[in-house]
């Protein structure tokens, strides 16, 4: 089940973020990585504090929209 939710949430499936979450992988070590989010998988991933890769300048300004108002630190490194 790992293995699949792993490969699942890696490749941006669809319920990979549930999935990994019901496979027991912590919120922090997820991330959404797919071509084309929706709004409302962004906005999952924002409540939840799943890190997201960005695709593009507009679904980054799709992620700012979205994210609540609050600090907003990066989690990884920006090269």
């Amino acid at each position: 089940m790992r293995i699949r939710a792993a490969r699942a949430a890696r490749h941006g499936a669809a319920g990979g973020v549930e999935l990994a979450l019901a496979a027991g992988f912590a919120r922090e070590r997820i991330v959404l990585d797919s071509p084309a989010k929706s709004r409302a998988e962004i906005r999952e991933a924002l409540t939840l504090g799943i890190a997201l890769n960005a695709d593009n300048l507009a679904e980054l300004d799709r992620i700012e929209a979205l994210r609540p108002a609050r600090p907003w630190k990066p989690a990884g490194r920006f090269v």
